[in-house]
């Protein structure tokens, strides 16, 4: 058994958020477009759940992803299914995620 997180693409119709959170269209926009300029440069961080994924950081751009009709996204997750630093330093460097 792996017990270091690890980075691979998931197709995305294997990604689900865990929460859903609105952001200002402006914002999002800003997410598009960067996004098709220069592509996705932060994977997303999930956790594997059944044939699935959930995203625990990355939901906006998971969005862009899906609408820019990518077939996988970038992840970075725990292959033994624990927080990973990756998860912990997510959710230290973005407070608003913490409140859910």
């Amino acid at each position: 058994m792996m017990d270091e997180s690890q980075g691979l693409d998931i197709p995305i119709i294997r990604l689900r958020p865990l929460r859903e959170r609105k952001v200002p269209k402006r914002a999002y926009d800003k997410i598009l477009a960067s996004i098709k300029a220069i592509g996705l440069l932060e994977p997303l961080v999930v956790y594997p759940e059944g044939d699935d994924y959930v995203i625990l950081d990355g939901t906006q751009r998971y969005r862009a992803c899906w609408n820019w009709a990518w077939k996988s996204s970038p992840a970075f997750w725990d292959s033994a299914g624990r927080p990973s630093p990756a998860i912990a330093w997510s959710t230290k460097c973005h407070p608003c995620r913490k409140a859910g």
